[in-house]
């Protein structure tokens, strides 16, 4: 994935990178650990008929590790049936969660709601597998729970289909799944709940995550403070890794906080996260970058929903001279609406996700940092100073007097500069212009 930051002009050099995967919402972060009561057992013949498959062991591992542009199958190898106690909805009502798929009288209907109802039990320690009710799937749609899944808590690997001997009509599905790095992390921070010895890894994480906690959050902060700690952290600690070789610790958590190096799944998945463990919605977006496979964030701050893409504010994948000069954080893809995540070649399936129409927290509104030609013009003659940088948005974007080089060059300033412009041509509301001099 090429994580290009726009259109660029330097007289140095600049850019970005990426790759995969999304959908489904997880758990308010300070939910109390939830107990619940849950039993195994086989279906009797009568009513139900179970058709089950296997997967490959190779098949698993690409999904896991790979792209999720094509559809990929998962399959069961087992006959074993289970059963819900339904009780855990009537004790444990979080955010207006409905049940679909709990109970055999309210089926889930549709894939995004059996996505809900699978993480919704495996976050409320529900063990694997899981029976989720269903009406009017056909195996297709239950096999492919995986696209646009949000997978930074679980990984679901296993299915088998329970279906009306007599009509053919699926009517149940049992779906097994593994824990992440990030599930056992977030029960811990948020719960209490110790994390297993042998989990090596989210020990290592846990370790960083807290630390970065009680080093960077507080009870004061606003939602928006929370996020912007969380998003220039992860900014900071992180070096975009190698997007043509597959390196399974760059898709994950631990490639960001221990080895420090991700693609663009591993930062989405890192700001999860810690977007959970400090009281902060989030969830993955599947979708693509400059037509690449790419994963991002929405998150919601004060109940409203933003896009938020950390990988592409990252500026140090490409940048030229990067060693020799500190560029800064961008923030150009910090809480903006759709409209302006699509004008920055960002396309996914929008039918699965909240819509995002408001620029409310976005970061330069927050900050007062939009401004116009003669503003903009002004700031440059303050900051035309080694080692500054401006970082802006102009609301009156047109090519023809934003030319950066010709008013760099007016004030007399002889050092060297880059600068970027992050949004297409036909900006719509504003554009972007980061301008670093050195």
């Amino acid at each position: 994935m090429d994580n290009n930051a726009g259109e660029q002009k330097n007289n140095s050099g600049c850019g970005c990178g990426c790759l995969t995967f999304i959908i489904i919402l997880v758990l308010i972060a300070a939910v109390p650990r939830v107990v619940t009561r849950y039993k195994n057992r086989h279906e009797e013949t009568g009513t139900t008929e179970a058709r089950t498959t296997e997967m490959t062991t190779a098949e698993v591992n690409e999904f896991d590790v790979e792209t999720q542009t094509e559809d990929v199958i998962i399959e069961v190898s087992s006959d074993e049936n289970v059963e819900n106690d339904t009780s855990i909805i009537e004790e444990y009502n979080l955010y207006d969660y409905t049940g679909y798929g709990l109970e055999e009288d309210n089926p889930a209907t549709n894939i995004c709601d059996v996505q809900e109802t699978v993480l919704y039990l495996a976050m409320h320690d529900v063990p694997s597998p899981v029976k989720i009710y269903v009406s009017g799937l056909s195996e297709m749609d239950c096999k492919y729970i995986n696209n646009d899944f949000d997978n930074t808590f679980i990984k679901v690997f296993q299915y088998s289909c329970h279906s009306d001997a007599a009509t053919g009509d699926i009517k149940s599905v049992d779906y097994s799944f593994n824990k992440t790095d990030s599930f056992y992390i977030y029960k811990n921070i948020v719960e209490g709940i110790e994390i297993p010895a042998e989990e090596e890894n989210a020990l290592a994480v846990q370790s960083v995550v807290s630390d970065f906690m009680s080093e960077n959050i507080d009870s004061s902060m606003s939602e928006y403070d929370r996020e912007l700690a969380i998003h220039d952290y992860l900014v900071e600690i992180t070096e975009f890794g190698n997007e043509d070789e597959v390196i399974e610790s760059e898709h994950d958590v631990y490639g960001v906080f221990v080895d420090h190096v991700a693609v663009c799944e591993g930062y989405a998945k890192a700001f999860e996260l810690l977007s959970y463990c400090c009281g902060i919605e989030s969830r993955l977006i599947n979708g693509y970058g400059d037509d690449n496979s790419h994963v991002w964030n929405l998150t919601k701050i004060n109940d409203i929903w933003y896009q938020v893409d950390v990988t592409w504010d990252d500026p140090t994948k490409t940048e030229e001279n990067y060693d020799e000069h500190d560029f800064g954080i961008v923030h150009a893809y910090f809480n903006i609406t759709d409209e302006y995540m699509s004008n920055l070649k960002h396309s996914w399936n929008s039918e699965n996700y909240p819509e995002c129409t408001s620029l409310d927290a976005n970061y330069y509104v927050v900050n007062n940092s939009i401004t116009d030609h003669d503003g903009f013009v002004s700031l440059v003659n303050q900051y035309a100073v080694n080692g500054n940088t401006i970082d802006v948005a102009v609301s009156d974007f047109q090519n023809d007097i934003y030319n950066i080089d010709d008013i760099v060059r007016a004030t007399g300033y002889v050092g060297s500069w880059t600068w970027n412009m992050y949004f297409e041509n036909d900006a719509i509301g504003y554009q972007v212009i980061r301008l670093y001099f050195y």
